[in-house]
């Protein structure tokens, strides 16, 4: 099963949870609004987004305040921060890791708590 939803950035999702809760080995991913998200029993699967055609994995399913509640997103760990242990771990012959990029406004730039 999948579902999407869009990526939180990290200041928002500090105020969310409490101010220095969220690491930038972290990325959150959820809507404003609740109604999707992971949930018990989906730790451990792939947070992943399209890039070129190509399938990346950008996190893990970890935690998050219950289930697909309002401004409290999904959080997991950011696999592009562990690239270079995974890297010794695997061969060479992988995909490569995310990078996410926007031509718009960055509006976490400008959340305060």
């Amino acid at each position: 099963m999948e579902v999407q939803v869009p990526v939180v950035g990290n200041r928002k999702c500090n105020c969310d949870y409490g101010v220095g809760s969220i690491t930038g080995n972290m990325i959150c991913a959820g809507l404003s609004a609740g109604g999707k998200d992971s949930c018990q029993g989906d730790s451990g699967g792939p947070m992943v987004s399209k890039q070129n055609g190509r399938w990346i994995q950008a996190g893990v399913v970890s935690f998050g305040e219950g289930c697909a509640r309002p401004n409290l997103p999904g959080v997991y760990p950011r696999v592009s921060q562990y690239q270079t242990w995974i890297r010794t771990q695997i061969s060479s012959n992988q995909p490569g890791f995310i990078t996410f990029t926007s031509t718009g406004t960055n509006s976490d730039l400008s959340v305060t708590c």
